[in-house]
């Protein structure tokens, strides 16, 4: 006696949704899973383009650049590569095999008074509330507890550090 063949393409279509599925959450919904808790993280003063996942657990986070930058004092970064290898959500610490940063751009300004305008990084985890011109986080929410990352590797490549000098030069005597 023959089996029918409509339990066996049930099963079969059944396994291939829960691929498909499964699929979807890691390649899409992940990364922006990520890239929002990141952003909220930083309360809307890290600006992150993309992000995507690639296997072996490689996460990319693309056109990063501090919210509150300007023409004057500006840090952004092209791309950036996690590669995690562990994470304790009890002790909250994570451990980072490989961090790359690609393409980073630190720009400063030296006013004609003599000050330098740097990016300010303090502001990533500082306690102020953001100035009116950053972009408005969607919900206010509680400052989460701090996580402690330890990085393995570091690599950073085609790094550019732009120096503007407005300031005028001293007369030669």
């Amino acid at each position: 006696m023959k089996r029918p063949f409509a339990i066996v393409h049930g099963v079969l279509i059944a396994c291939v949704l829960v691929m498909v599925g499964e699929a979807v959450a890691l390649v899409w919904l992940t990364p922006h899973y990520l890239l929002r808790r990141l952003e909220r993280a930083a309360d809307g003063r890290l600006v992150i383009g993309g992000a995507h996942l690639s296997l072996p657990w490689a996460i990319t986070l693309t056109n990063l650049r501090l919210a509150h930058g300007s023409s004057q004092a500006l840090l952004t970064v092209q791309r950036v590569v996690l590669k995690p290898r562990w994470v304790s959500w009890a002790s909250r610490t994570m451990w980072l095999e490989t961090l790359d940063i690609e393409q980073p751009l630190l720009r400063l300004t030296r006013a004609p008074d003599g000050s330098i305008r740097w990016p300010s990084l303090a502001a990533l985890a500082s306690e102020e509330p953001r100035p009116a011109s950053s972009p408005a986080v969607v919900a206010p929410t509680p400052r989460p507890a701090s996580w402690r990352v330890h990085i393995d590797s570091v690599k950073i490549t085609e790094g550019v550090v732009e120096f503007i000098d407005r300031k005028s030069p001293q007369p030669f005597h």
